[in-house]
C-alpha cells in the first residue's frame, strides 16, 4: 500500500500479507528486503587521513669529518698563532735569473742574425715593407713620389740640365715609372754659342750638347745627364713646327740617346715676326733667331710661356716632355740593364 510521509514526499513500502501466526506457510510474493529512505542515510564520516600520526624523524646525514694532520708535530707553543710565511726569495731569484738568461739568449740570437749573412733576410723584409708603404703613399698622393725618390741610397742618380720645374718634373716621373727608384735633380745650364731660338735639328743638337758639357765641367758629374731644347723647323716650305729634343748622355758608359716630342704646328706669321725681330748682325744668326717662339706665342695668346702649348693645341708641354722622357727612359733601361 502507498503511504505519504509527513514531509510531503511520496514513498513506497511493501507489506507482507502473510499472517503473523503462520510462519511456515509459503508466501506467493518474493521476499524483498526493506529499503531505507534517503532521509534516513547518515551523513558521511570524515575522510580518511593518510598522513602518519607519528612524526618522521630525519636521519642524520653521515659525513666524513675532515681532519687536519699537520706535517710537523705540534710544538710546545701549539696554542699560539702561527706566523705566516713570506715569499720564497730563492724561487724568485731563480725565476729572475732564468728570465734574464732567456732574454740575453734571444737578443744574442737577433744580434748574430743581423750581423751574419742571415741579416739579409731582415733587410729584405724591411725593404718589402718600405716599398709597400711607398706604394700606398704614392697612390693616395702621387706628388709624394718626387719626395720619396729623394731618399738616400738610390741606385741611379740623374741630372737634368735645367732649373725649370716644367723640365725636371716630367723627366723625374718618366724615370720613376720606367726605371724605378731614381734621384733626379735639376742644375741650371745655359747653352753657349747657340741662338736663343734654335732653328733646325743641327742647332738643337748643338744646344743640348752645350748644356751637357757645362754640367760636366761645373758639377764634375759623370752619371747620366738629360738635356732638353725646344727648336723650330721648316718641314716643308711654309710649314713650321715647334719640336722638343731630349738627349741623355752618360760619359762613363759611353751612352748617348736622343728622342723628340710631338711636332706642334706654328702660324707662319709668328715665325715671320721672330725672323724680322732678329738683327742682321746677330752673332748667332747662323743657328736661329734672337726672339723665342714661346714668348711670341705667349704674348699672342695672353698666357704664360709654359702654357701656350696647352692653350694652342690642348696638350701641355709637360705631357709632351713626359712622353718623350718615358721613351728615353725605356731606351736607357734596355741599354743599361
Amino acid at each position: 500500500m502507498q503511504e505519504e510521509s509527513s514531509s510531503g514526499e511520496a514513498g513506497f513500502e511493501f507489506i507482507d500479507k502473510s499472517a503473523p501466526g503462520s510462519p511456515g506457510k509459503p508466501s506467493n510474493t518474493p521476499n524483498v528486503s526493506k529499503s531505507p529512505l534517503l532521509s534516513n542515510v547518515p551523513p558521511p564520516s570524515a575522510l580518511p587521513s593518510f598522513v602518519p600520526v607519528t612524526p618522521v624523524v630525519s636521519q642524520p646525514q653521515m659525513f666524513h669529518q675532515s681532519s687536519f694532520n699537520p706535517v710537523f708535530p705540534p710544538s710546545k707553543t701549539e696554542g699560539s698563532p702561527v706566523a705566516q710565511e713570506g715569499p720564497n726569495v730563492d724561487e724568485d731569484a731563480n725565476s729572475a735569473d732564468n728570465f734574464s738568461t732567456n732574454a740575453s739568449n734571444l737578443f744574442g740570437w737577433m744580434k748574430d742574425t743581423v750581423s751574419s749573412k742571415g741579416g739579409t733576410l731582415l733587410s729584405k723584409v724591411a725593404e718589402k715593407a718600405k716599398t709597400s708603404v711607398d706604394s700606398v703613399i704614392t697612390t693616395l698622393d702621387p706628388q709624394m713620389k718626387e719626395f720619396l725618390s729623394l731618399a738616400p741610397g738610390n741606385e741611379l742618380e740623374i741630372v737634368v740640365a735645367s732649373d725649370k720645374e716644367v723640365k725636371i718634373s716630367p723627366i723625374r716621373e718618366a724615370f720613376q715609372n720606367i726605371v724605378g727608384k731614381v734621384n733626379v735633380r735639376g742644375v741650371s745650364s745655359q747653352p753657349e754659342g747657340v741662338a736663343s731660338q734654335p732653328v733646325g735639328f743641327e742647332a738643337a743638337s748643338k744646344a743640348v750638347c752645350s748644356r751637357i758639357e757645362k754640367i760636366r765641367k761645373e758639377e764634375s758629374f759623370h752619371g747620366p745627364v738629360v738635356a732638353i731644347e725646344n727648336f723650330i723647323v721648316e718641314v716643308t716650305p711654309g710649314k713650321w713646327f715647334d719640336v722638343g729634343l731630349v738627349m741623355l748622355n752618360e760619359l762613363d758608359k759611353g751612352i748617348n740617346l736622343e728622342t723628340y716630342t710631338e711636332f706642334t704646328p706654328l702660324p707662319l706669321d709668328i715665325v715671320s715676326v721672330a725672323k724680322d725681330d732678329t738683327p742682321q748682325d746677330y752673332e748667332h744668326l747662323s743657328t736661329g733667331f734672337a726672339v723665342t717662339i714661346g714668348s711670341l706665342m705667349a704674348n699672342n695668346l695672353q698666357v704664360s710661356p709654359n702654357e701656350w702649348h696647352y692653350v694652342y693645341t690642348g696638350v701641355s708641354r709637360r705631357d709632351m716632355l713626359l712622353n718623350a722622357g718615358k721613351m728615353i727612359a725605356g731606351l736607357y733601361k734596355n741599354t743599361q740593364f
